[in-house]
């Protein structure tokens, strides 16, 4: 935590390193502003502090820039804070910031969605997963921010930490997997078990299909509900890592906590862009390209409005 003091000589804080970082950005304060750490008592020019040391390189550009976020200040931050989830209000004013911003924002979704979809039959094509999801957050978000984004910012991963977006992809890709087998399995054991043993027996496995179809239908159901609250409670962690620079199990374990204070809110947002996506879905199937842009944007701005707001 921080210090600052103003140019009325007054003091103010304390606050977070991301809080300062907006100030910064916002040309609140600039390199010449005095700083105390807390806990300190000596003040330092803000251009002194080796954490800082990034907001002072002209030649790195902004999607370069990697800030500097302790997990333990943002995380007190934000769970103090009771926020109100807004699930419609986030899609009316995605499809608002849609509106007036068509072209750049659906060219910059379609490029994402093509290349995962193409990276699908690409030998570990899989590990993009995480980068070009990341890559469409930042790029809503600095639309959301008042800063007009080039195409080129979907793939702003590839330089802001994409070893850690890989490796949530790979979590989050592979968790629920495991959890709808692990879950279903009692109820596809005796499912299977049947087959096999009339199968054995010469017998018509017809009946028995029918009769124990329901348990393989009730395990996967089990299991996809569980990993769909997965999903749901680990929905901000890619905009965590390429926003606020943090590692993925501290970015996941962040948006955990955070959407589990409100989870049927959160739960009730991703239904809605499902309900959005299936509008989309029977506008002859292409239409869900055309409405991929709102729901990426609703979930942009609910990361905004809980995360990104000093």
């Amino acid at each position: 935590m921080y210090y600052i003091l103003g140019s009325d000589q007054k003091e103010y804080g304390p606050i977070g390193s991301d809080v300062l970082r907006n100030w910064y950005q916002e040309h609140r304060i600039d390199s010449k502003t005095m700083v105390r750490r807390e806990g300190e008592s000596d003040w330092k020019l803000l251009s002194s502090l080796p954490e800082f040391s990034y907001l002072f390189q002209p030649t790195s550009k902004p999607s370069e820039i990697i800030p500097v976020v302790d997990a333990g200040e943002l995380e007190a931050r934000v769970l103090s804070t009771d926020n109100v989830v807004d699930a419609i209000g986030y899609i009316r004013r995605s499809y608002e910031l849609y509106k007036a911003n068509f072209g750049p924002l659906f060219i910059a979704t379609l490029v994402v969605v093509a290349i995962i979809a193409a990276s699908g039959s690409i030998p570990g094509g899989f590990l993009l997963t995480g980068i070009m999801h990341a890559g469409l957050y930042w790029f809503f978000l600095k639309w959301i921010r008042g800063s007009k984004a080039e195409l080129g910012d979907v793939f702003a991963g590839f330089q802001r930490q994409p070893g850690q977006l890989i490796l949530a992809g790979l979590v989050m890709g592979l968790v629920p997997l495991i959890i709808i087998f692990v879950v279903g399995l009692p109820f596809w054991i005796p499912f299977f078990a049947g087959i096999i043993g009339s199968a054995s027996t010469g017998k018509d496995p017809g009946n028995l299909l029918a009769s124990l179809g329901w348990l393989g239908c009730l395990g996967f159901g089990i299991g996809f509900l569980v990993a769909m609250c997965l999903y749901v409670m680990w929905m901000f962690a890619y905009p965590l890592i390429i926003d606020k620079g943090l590692k993925f199990w501290p970015a996941m374990e962040l948006s955990r906590k955070v959407v589990m204070k409100q989870f049927f809110g959160y739960l009730w947002l991703n239904i809605l862009c499902g309900l959005v996506a299936m509008v989309g879905l029977l506008a002859c199937i292409v239409g869900v390209i055309f409405v991929a842009p709102i729901c990426a944007g609703a979930i942009a701005y609910a990361y905004e409005d809980t995360f990104g707001r000093s």
